[in-house]
């Protein structure tokens, strides 16, 4: 079943995995541009439809849509519960969901009191050239905002032109007009440019992400889309498209979109919080603390994990990642802050009756006892505990294991055990504890994917300490990155690698080349501040910083060139393994940089 939608690759992920979860033998594909392609696309392929669902657009364009008889009309279980104002005639389309635009900025360098407030705040000259706006000819929300600027001038002033001079000025602001909507967020965070105007469902998904971007609602009011949803006319997996159409508009959706409850005060700063879950938090970290000394300390470390996240807690050692872990066990009390699980604060109840799972470094498994008794117990004894027991093996792919000893089972079979035990009593939460460290590397490797595949079976809200970056990069959903005692950032594994917010983290995760001063001017820095740059995103050039090449490390169809800059700053290149040799005298230039 095929979606066309303007609403990006995050949350449309989100809507086919909670789709195909409860329907597995419908495979979602989508394809992600504008609304009004959307329109063009659907017309131009009437006599052959490629498309099922219309998913994202305002009321005006699905309009034209429904009036030219691209759209199916067919009314989808939830179509009462909208008001007349949100269907299109004969229920061709409705308004599935209420879109505010909102100013996001780029908040390393815009501070948030800086940011535009209000829409002739973008007219101020400190943001020329340093606007990206959505193409408006591709992007229903554009035309609705600009719609708005020419209905104020018209109000104001009783003629349209107030507003099209108003909006002539904002195009003489604007950098680019971007054709890709995925990108938007993407470029403001790489700072391409510093403001734009865009859809506040897709800010929070990329500010769940990490993305370092903040948001403002203008202060005179914004434009609310009407967000709509449409079978498409001809749709060759009609049955798969209605129940798709069903499910966008089910509570459980509208629940797990990203959204605001309120668009004024404290509800907008709460929301504020970079790294904030996709869905609504079902474990929450507020502020806790643990106080070992005066100069020892972990926290305060506040984080929201979503039902059914995967969040990887990484740090060096002595971070206080495992500390952290045996807070939210229990089997340390907090100094301050507060433990929540759906809502219920369990900062100060006992281990055994926060319903917790938790699977040790060492297995902790009793070697007198079978794999059977093993996993059961922690089960109380009860007329379906055997039951329970085969079902936590099945889980792991260990059925039938019941009667075998625990020195029988291999390294990989035992850490299957370990979890199953701990899945076995259904608890709310799973902890693990470096689990993989006691593996070989090829086991790890196998055992890491075998394990995330059976947390995701099951749908557990999971949290796995780490100090492997691999590991937490294959694991986790997120990864919260932690030093001596502090939350450094968290945010997605290709946000963190991409959009580090500090030093330590650009440095900590992957491979990293700092540089300062005359190198980081060569490479397109202000010379203010560091430079990072990761390895494969170097290459050896005609111009810019120039080198030697002092040693070549030979890693399969790439190698490593240690090049000394002529300023004696040492970074390190991924090339070809022909691309250099010891001794030469190079010049590199960058791909892709980050300024911190």
């Amino acid at each position: 079943m095929v979606v066309y939608s303007p609403h990006g690759r995050d949350l449309l992920t989100l809507f086919e995995k909670r789709f195909e979860a409860l329907h597995p033998d419908i495979d979602v594909r989508w394809l992600d541009m504008g609304s009004q392609d959307v329109y063009d696309r659907l017309r131009s392929e009437r006599a052959n439809p490629q498309a099922d669902v219309w998913f994202g657009g305002p009321s005006l364009v699905l309009a034209q849509a429904a009036a030219e008889s691209l759209l199916d009309c067919w009314r989808p279980v939830w179509a009462d519960a909208i008001p007349p104002r949100g269907r299109g005639a004969g229920d061709c389309y409705l308004a599935a969901y209420e879109t505010p635009a909102v100013f996001l900025y780029a908040e390393k360098v815009v501070p948030a009191a800086e940011a535009p407030q209000d829409w002739d705040d973008l007219l101020d000259r400190k943001w020329k050239g340093k606007l990206i706006i959505r193409d408006p000819l591709a992007s229903g929300t554009m035309r609705a905002v600009f719609g708005l600027i020419i209905a104020r001038g018209l109000k104001q002033t009783g003629d349209t032109a107030a507003g099209f001079g108003w909006l002539r000025r904002l195009d003489g602001q604007t950098k680019v007009y971007e054709q890709n909507p995925a990108l938007i967020s993407e470029k403001i965070a790489r700072q391409e440019g510093l403001i734009t105007i865009w859809d506040l469902p897709d800010v929070l998904i990329s500010r769940r992400r990490g993305m370092p971007i903040g948001y403002v609602f203008p202060k005179s009011g914004t434009v609310a889309i009407e967000d709509g949803i449409a079978v498409v006319r001809g749709a060759k997996h009609l049955a798969a498209a209605r129940a798709y159409v069903d499910f966008v508009g089910s509570v459980e959706m509208h629940r797990a979109r990203p959204r605001v409850d309120a668009l004024v005060g404290p509800a907008r700063a709460r929301h504020r919080r970079r790294g904030r879950p996709l869905t609504a938090p079902f474990l929450e970290i507020q502020a806790i603390e643990k106080r070992w000394s005066l100069d020892v300390t972990v926290g305060p470390v506040t984080l929201d994990i979503a039902r059914g996240e995967i969040l990887s807690l990484l740090g060096p050692s002595g971070s206080g990642k495992t500390t952290m872990l045996r807070l939210l066990a229990g089997f340390e009390t907090a100094d301050a802050g507060r433990i929540a699980v759906a809502n219920e604060d369990v900062t100060a109840v006992p281990p055994a009756r926060r319903h917790f799972g938790m699977v040790f470094q060492h297995y902790a498994l009793f070697p007198h006892l079978d794999v059977g008794d093993n996993v059961g117990f922690g089960l109380p004894k009860s007329p379906d505990r055997d039951a329970r027991i085969t079902a936590a093996l099945g889980l792991v792919d260990l059925a039938g294991f019941e009667r075998r000893k625990v020195h029988e089972l291999s390294g990989g079979q035992q850490q299957r055990v370990s979890l199953a035990r701990a899945l076995a009593p259904e608890p709310r939460v799973l902890l693990l504890d470096e689990p993989l460290s006691n593996l070989d590397p090829a086991l790890r490797e196998r055992t890491r994917h075998e394990l995330r595949e059976v947390i995701k079976r099951v749908g557990i809200t999971t949290v796995f300490v780490t100090h492997e970056q691999e590991e937490a990069f294959d694991l986790g959903d997120r990864i919260a990155v932690l030093n001596q005692g502090r939350l450094e950032q968290v945010g997605a594994p290709d946000v963190l690698y991409e959009h580090p917010a500090n030093l330590f983290v650009a440095t900590f995760v992957g491979r990293a080349n700092v540089f300062r001063g005359d190198a980081a001017r060569a490479l397109g820095g202000n010379g203010k501040g560091v430079l990072v740059v990761r390895p494969e995103r170097l290459r050896f050039s005609e111009a810019g910083l120039p080198g030697l090449v002092r040693e070549r490390r030979y890693v399969g169809a790439a190698a490593f060139f240690q090049i000394e800059s002529d300023d004696h700053q040492h970074f390190e290149v991924l090339a070809e393994p022909d691309a250099a040799r010891v001794g030469q005298r190079v010049y590199v230039e960058a791909t892709r940089v980050i300024a911190l």
